[in-house]
């Protein structure tokens, strides 16, 4: 799944995550997670949430543990850097 994602991705799709799990017809959940897995593998890099909790700055969402749980994570974006 991460690499049909990964080629959805690299074709120029949207990497909103209701967008994906249309596109890719999974969970929204799912595509939560894969997205948290790409930027640990190092092909995505967030760019940063459209709103933001104070006590979340978005520089510390790479390296957060609770990014597949955040409700912020479905307004972050990211950008495809491999």
């Amino acid at each position: 799944m991460i690499s049909r994602l990964l080629a959805y991705l690299r074709k120029g799709g949207d990497a909103n995550t209701a967008t994906i799990s249309r596109k890719l017809d999974i969970e929204e959940g799912t595509a939560i997670m894969l997205l948290d897995q790409l930027v640990k593998m190092g092909y995505l890099e967030i760019v940063e949430p459209e709103e933001l909790e104070d006590s979340c700055p978005p520089s510390k969402c790479s390296g957060c543990g609770k990014l597949s749980n955040c409700s912020t994570a479905p307004n972050v974006k990211f950008r495809l850097i491999k």
